[in-house]
């Protein structure tokens, strides 16, 4: 019988069990993903970052896999994960809609996961290249958007459900031929837009805090994210009006819900004018972010394009005198 390959108190057979055990914990981690079942890939996750490889401790920035905790603690605290090839379950609290794939405790989690990584691996200019907190604020406020848009797009949804169900048909008009009902799910739906509208601001001014020093001050990746979200506070700031702006309505196609500006008492219209002049101002910040960014994406051979230096003219000689 021929010898093993490594003799098994030897150090490379040491390692190649670590290495074998390392790649059960990867397929654990893998299968427990993909079946939703993120409780337990948060511990194959957990022991994984307690290895050790050649005397080192395993690091979660390799091969961009920071990412897997952030997406393990926003979502293992869901009380029920569909499983492959099944249809996602319902809830009967959330009148049979599929409920939100993560909760607020796991958007909590997830946020100071990123700080942590963030406060752990901040930007070196001696490794510039290497991954660090330029990464992971970009994620982070990714997330944090994320969130948000889904929890108002879930409560809508819900009112929208509720309202449809709770009035009759003869009850819908009122005394003064208004419809009620539309009236009354146009304020929830504008509270909604409005608690929307609070957590992009807080993100913007989250990102602006950032943006007042290098090196996120010059990231590509920030400067376009903070253009994207000026764009959607702009949005929000005309949605999250009971009655929005019947230009705004137009623009982007949505149902006007049969709204005549010249029709609106003068408050509403007062409130529509200033949430469309608002809106142009976040709309030119949000230019101007954009083009920092692109500006930002060209570096050096843009500087370049644009940079004029006009040689010195040669000096005329006199004309000689005759």
């Amino acid at each position: 019988m021929s010898t093993p390959l490594y003799p098994p108190q030897s150090p490379a057979h040491a390692g190649s069990l670590r290495l074998q055990h390392l790649a059960a914990l990867t397929t654990i981690l893998h299968r427990c993903l993909l079946q939703g079942d993120f409780t337990r890939a948060g511990r194959a996750w957990g022991l994984i970052m307690r290895e050790q490889f050649r005397g080192k401790p395993a690091d979660a920035r390799l091969e961009t896999r920071w990412g897997i905790g952030a997406e393990i603690l926003l979502r293992r605290d869901q009380q029920s994960a569909p499983s492959i090839g099944h249809i996602a379950p319902t809830d009967a609290a959330t009148g049979g809609r599929t409920p939100l794939p993560f909760t607020h405790k796991g958007f909590a989690e997830a946020k100071e996961y990123y700080e942590r990584l963030i406060l752990n691996h901040p930007y070196l200019k001696t490794n510039p290249h290497s991954i660090s907190a330029l990464h992971f604020y970009p994620a982070m406020f990714g997330l944090w958007v994320y969130v948000a848009q889904e929890e108002s797009q879930f409560e809508r949804d819900r009112i929208d459900d509720e309202e449809s169900d709770e009035l009759s048909d003869e009850d819908l008009i009122d005394e003064y031929g208004e419809n009620r009902e539309s009236n009354r799910k146009q304020a929830l739906v504008a509270k909604v837009r409005g608690q929307e509208l609070e957590q992009a601001q807080q993100i913007a001014t989250r990102i602006d805090s950032l943006l007042g020093s290098p090196p996120y001050s010059d990231s590509p990746e920030i400067l376009e994210l903070r253009g994207m979200v000026s764009l959607w506070i702009g949005d929000l700031l005309a949605l999250s009006l009971v009655k929005p702006p019947p230009e705004f309505l137009d623009e982007y196609g949505y149902d006007a819900m049969d709204t005549d500006g010249t029709d609106e008492p003068f408050e509403v219209r007062r409130e529509q004018t200033l949430a469309m002049e608002q809106r142009k101002v976040e709309i030119h910040k949000s230019e101007e972010f954009l083009e920092k960014a692109r500006k930002r994406r060209r570096g050096v051979s843009y500087n370049m394009e644009h940079l004029h230096i006009e040689s010195p003219s040669a000096p005329t000689s006199p004309s000689p005198l005759y």
